[in-house]
């Protein structure tokens, strides 16, 4: 099967970002139907961050996975990548909703993002240019 690193990735993202999702809609018709902003709500903002922090990094980290996966990279990086990803990506998230103080899993969540697509990106930067 094509892609299935990057599917499978694609699939569990996918499944943690509709809660978070959900959870700015359900916060917001609970405050009265804040359309726009935070309507000066700790709790949405901190809802309205977690969603935009995961769509702020997932799509381009899934675009070096997918572009590495395409073009043969070594299984180590890409299932390392894939892994880092997803537990990077649950950790902020969980981090950033209930423990919006403790910033160690926050911190720990994005190195895990960081790698996440630092590691294809320089494997693809180094398969480019040195062939």
């Amino acid at each position: 099967m094509e892609f299935q690193i990057t599917s499978v990735t694609t699939a569990c993202l996918a499944l943690l970002m509709f809660p978070l999702a959900l959870m700015v809609t359900m916060r917001r018709i609970n405050l009265g139907n804040v359309v726009f902003g935070n309507g000066d709500d700790e709790t949405l903002l901190r809802r309205i961050r977690a969603h935009g922090n995961f769509t702020e990094y997932v799509p381009l980290a899934l675009i070096a996975l997918g572009i590495a996966e395409i073009l043969g990279g070594p299984y180590w990086l890409l299932l390392s990548s894939s892994i880092s990803l997803v537990v990077g990506r649950t950790l902020h998230a969980v981090a950033s909703l209930y423990m919006p103080y403790a910033g160690a899993p926050r911190g720990i969540g994005m190195l895990m993002t960081h790698a996440s697509y630092l590691l294809p990106a320089t494997w693809l930067l180094a398969n480019s240019l040195l062939g």
